[in-house]
């Protein structure tokens, strides 16, 4: 543990940047017209992770750091399906490291530059992790797993880190459900993570693809109610027609329980594993019947149709 929340904070923000996605000008700014950008954080050196919403509709960014340094910054790579890019700029700030390890209760801190209203002024809110199990709707019309917070996440929040009481990456700020109180989510640090596996291996990012249509998932009450005698998994409700899962043989009413030894309790679960794998094979243990045999899933990496 750091000394204080201040040290933390004093830590942590020498990390994080201020993103202009569109230019302004003095006018712009004397006027207090919307200026519109985001948050973001550094990954590694000469890499900024934010959302790609922040970003949407351009590939040149300016990036001001906390001691309002302004650089220009490039997107590289976009995951729509999470809400994520990667932008490319010349900044000398330190990485900030990332923990997959979030369970309910645990205390986080947002920082970013809410409505952007003093650029390069970052603020902070702090609250718990309400939830490790939400689906939402991404900007761009895909299906997404999400955290739940209570730590306020605001219009210019967007792409900020949300981090542990450590300083490390839990999440990625991502959005606030409007007519409501204290419903904040961000992209795990889990999403984060495969996505930057999966472009660092490909050289580009490629979405990946097992025809599984739509699952259910297994916990203790729905296992024992069903007498599966598994307490965890996911079952198959539908494939889609000459896809990996079918020519794998999978069928509806599967249980997948775990992919390349990864037991599977959240669609998250297999979501992530797959994103790191694709393209390639993913090795699956499967309950039918109560027997259990093993399968070969080849999942195809597909270039999604998005142009930041």
């Amino acid at each position: 543990m750091m000394k204080s929340l201040n040290d933390l904070i004093e830590t942590v923000s020498q990390s994080v940047v201020t993103i202009i996605s569109r230019p302004f000008s003095i006018n712009d700014y004397v006027q207090g017209r919307v200026i519109q950008g985001g948050s973001g954080f550094c990954v590694s050196k000469g890499r900024i992770i934010t959302n790609l919403h922040v970003v949407e509709g351009t590939k040149e960014v300016q990036i001001l750091t906390k001691d309002t340094i302004s650089k220009k910054g490039r997107v590289i790579h976009v995951n729509p399906i999470n809400d994520l890019a990667l932008i490319e700029a010349d900044v000398e700030i330190p990485p900030l490291k990332v923990s997959e390890n979030v369970r309910i209760g645990d205390f986080v801190i947002v920082l970013g530059s809410p409505f952007l209203f003093d650029l390069g002024d970052l603020t902070v809110s702090f609250g718990i992790i309400s939830s490790v199990n939400r689906e939402i709707r991404s900007p761009f019309g895909y299906n997404m797993y999400v955290y739940q917070t209570d730590a306020a996440v605001n219009p210019g929040n967007s792409g900020g880190p949300v981090v542990n009481m450590n300083g490390q990456v839990v999440g990625v700020a991502q959005s606030h459900l409007d007519k409501s109180e204290n419903i904040n989510f961000l992209v795990p640090a889990r999403s984060l993570q495969s996505f930057l596996f999966n472009v660092y291996k490909n050289g580009m990012y490629l979405a990946p693809f097992t025809g599984i249509d739509k699952i259910r998932v297994i916990n203790r009450v729905i296992g024992k109610y069903l007498s599966l005698d598994v307490d965890y998994g996911l079952m198959i409700q539908s494939i889609l027609n000459d896809s990996p899962a079918q020519r794998a043989g999978l069928l509806v009413g599967d249980v997948i329980l775990s992919a390349n030894g990864v037991p599977l309790r959240s669609t998250l679960d297999l979501w992530n594993v797959s994103e790191r794998v694709s393209p390639g094979v993913l090795n699956l243990v499967v309950l039918r019947e109560k027997k259990k045999y093993s399968a070969k899933l080849e999942i195809e990496g597909r270039r999604l149709d998005h142009i930041s």
